[in-house]
């Protein structure tokens, strides 16, 4: 039996940027494509690295309640800095 792959980009995380979906799930696996620190509400950046990563993690909890989940089922984030002396805050 195959597993069917579910996609979607819930209301109110920032549009992407390209030619895909934030989430794709198949069972009870879950991806989340890439994502910058975009308000959702102004389609602009956030303030500083600080303010992006809240914005990002902001994005993930609409996103995984989109598909049944939540922060707490979380495994695995890469993170990609533009500049590496962003990296301690």
């Amino acid at each position: 039996m195959k597993s069917r792959v579910e996609t979607l980009t819930p209301p109110n995380t920032p549009t992407p940027i390209g030619p895909y979906s934030h989430i794709a799930k198949v069972g009870e696996h879950i991806s989340i494509g890439g994502t910058a620190g975009v308000d959702p509400a102004t389609g602009q950046l956030a303030g500083d690295i600080g303010a992006q990563t809240r914005q990002i993690l902001k994005s993930f909890v609409v996103m995984l309640e989109a598909v049944g989940s939540d922060l707490s089922h979380v495994t695995h984030i890469n993170i990609f800095l533009q500049h590496m002396s962003d990296f301690e805050r």
